[in-house]
């Protein structure tokens, strides 16, 4: 039976998110798949490992740690990282995010999974350190395999590193199957209009501004719908600035939660609208179609090949662009419920199982 054993990046770094909901779903469907799979996280704030036979854990942060305590608990992780790989020496090691401080301590296979390239596709917009894309660099000429998510973080992979084709293999994330239905009745909502709904983080590339600016520049869509922005981040002096000159404050709500939450909205909402410049996958994209409602995102990136033809697509840096997609899905009945019903024929190809067996099949070449 091959070993593997996940190290603990993604989930000391996000309480929820793609990429850990990823390495969690991989997990779980690996060892259904007789392979041992581990995620080795003594310190973490993600709610995926809690109570997770499958990862090995010794306490669990809230949303944030203590003050002057995260790079001691940070330290303490990758200590305790090379000790358990060292005593119980798996087969391979899958690395969940950049990071060279523990990668020569293991002398076994290395694989990583890169989900985009964000950081690189707009510098201007982060403060990276000068010798970033060196490490980086570094890191993944010690790999001896790469996943990539889409085809379209590949090609970034092969232009900005000068990655051989043949050291990555493209494999899709998936949506899960579950059915909160049953759980729907816990949950509170005060949003008596219709909704578009709007996931995950607004800042920077993910375009959030230039929604609303093109939501606010049709009476009726401001008489007719509410959006609804579901995540964490609470709404930051400039987007507070912002909304109040779109006249937009008593449009515009703020909800959190868990999954079983964010699924409520996806099957309540009229649209979830996508406008990220740039997406290494787009999970929402399907966890949306997955719930029966509407799709419609920006034409870029790794959003084409995972919308295909369930989704309506917009310029994203053009607000006329967006307002029309806007208004061609929620005031056409009969091409939203189109839209829906190739959302349910579009998942079919999306699958945890899918992406678990080929994630397997690459660690089985890897050790013959």
């Amino acid at each position: 039976m091959i070993k593997v054993f996940f190290d603990y990046k993604v989930f000391f770094e996000q309480p929820l998110g793609g990429a850990s909901k990823y390495i969690y779903e991989l997990t779980n469907l690996l060892n259904d798949l007789s392979c041992d799979a581990k995620i080795i996280s003594a310190f973490h704030i993600n709610d995926y490992l809690r109570n997770n036979k499958h990862a090995k854990t010794i306490y669990k942060f809230n949303l944030h740690y203590p003050k002057f305590t995260k790079r001691a608990a940070e330290e303490f992780n990758k200590i305790y990282f090379k000790w358990y790989t060292k005593n119980r020496r798996p087969n391979i090691v899958h690395f969940t995010d950049f990071s060279n401080d523990y990668i020569d301590t293991f002398d076994g296979k290395k694989i990583t999974t890169v989900y985009d390239l964000i950081h690189e596709k707009f510098e201007n917009l982060y403060s990276l350190p000068e010798d970033y894309k060196k490490k980086k660099f570094c890191f993944f000429e010690k790999m001896d395999h790469i996943i990539s998510i889409s085809e379209s973080t590949k090609k970034d992979l092969m232009k900005i590193y000068n990655i051989n084709e043949d050291k990555i293999s493209v494999i899709h994330l998936g949506v899960s199957n579950n059915n909160d239905q049953n759980n729907f009745e816990k949950i509170s909502n005060t949003i008596k209009k219709p909704f578009i709904l709007f996931v995950g983080h607004r800042k920077r590339y993910k375009n959030f501004l230039r929604f609303i600016k093109a939501f606010s520049l049709s009476k009726n869509l401001v008489n007719d719908f509410d959006i609804v922005c579901f995540g964490k981040q609470s709404f930051d002096n400039n987007e507070l600035s912002v909304i109040d000159k779109l006249r937009l404050k008593k449009n515009i709500h703020l909800v959190s939660g868990d999954d079983i939450t964010l699924n409520y909205y996806y099957k309540n909402a009229e649209l979830l609208v996508y406008p990220s410049l740039y997406e290494g996958f787009g999970l929402p994209l399907l966890e949306a179609m997955k719930n029966g409602c509407a799709v419609a995102c920006s034409e870029t990136s790794s959003l084409i090949e995972i919308g295909n033809d369930a989704v309506d697509f917009f310029i994203p840096d053009q607000e006329d662009s967006i307002l029309s997609s806007l208004k061609r899905v929620l005031y056409s009945h009969d091409y939203k419920s189109k839209l829906i019903k190739n959302g349910y024929k579009n998942i079919s190809n999306f699958t945890w199982e899918i992406c678990a067996k080929k994630t397997l099949q690459i660690y089985e070449k890897l050790i013959l």
